[in-house]
């Protein structure tokens, strides 16, 4: 199995590291959607695939690596790099499209996926509002 320092490595060399979203970088946004799905105890190709979920684009992230499938592949797995490309497929919200195109394994698969990128968004939003009431509670008791 490649090392995590290669899967980071190639992440940061499509830009991934520079990327803002939902107030941190995209790197750390999937580390974090990753994270997550670690935490449920999700299999180490889930993991994988969450840790990728973005690889092939996103809305506001325009690296379309399509033609780099192969090396996902070599970095992630063929099971990981399939769930990421359909999940890269799937508009957005994608919830009824996973329910109604997928069954069995690859459904739950695509399901956690999304569950954990949402939860990570949330979760990072969260944080950025507390820091806010925080500092503004600070000011005022000052």
């Amino acid at each position: 199995m490649i090392d995590e320092k290669s899967k980071i490595d190639f992440l940061k060399s499509i830009g991934c590291d520079k990327e803002l979203h939902s107030g941190t970088t995209l790197l750390e946004h999937l580390i974090g959607t990753r994270d997550i799905v670690r935490e449920r105890g999700g299999s180490e190709y889930l993991q994988d695939a969450c840790l990728f979920h973005s690889v092939y684009g996103t809305q506001k992230f325009d690296y379309q690596s399509t033609s780099d499938r192969e090396k996902v592949k070599s970095l992630i797995g063929e099971k990981a790099e399939e769930l990421v490309y359909i999940f890269s497929m799937c508009p957005y919200p994608r919830v009824n499209k996973i329910n109604n195109m997928y069954r069995g394994q690859i459904q739950e698969d695509l399901l956690a996926m999304d569950e954990a990128n949402e939860d990570e968004q949330l979760l990072v939003s969260d944080v950025r509002i507390n820091t806010k009431l925080s500092k503004l509670f600070q000011e005022h008791l000052n």
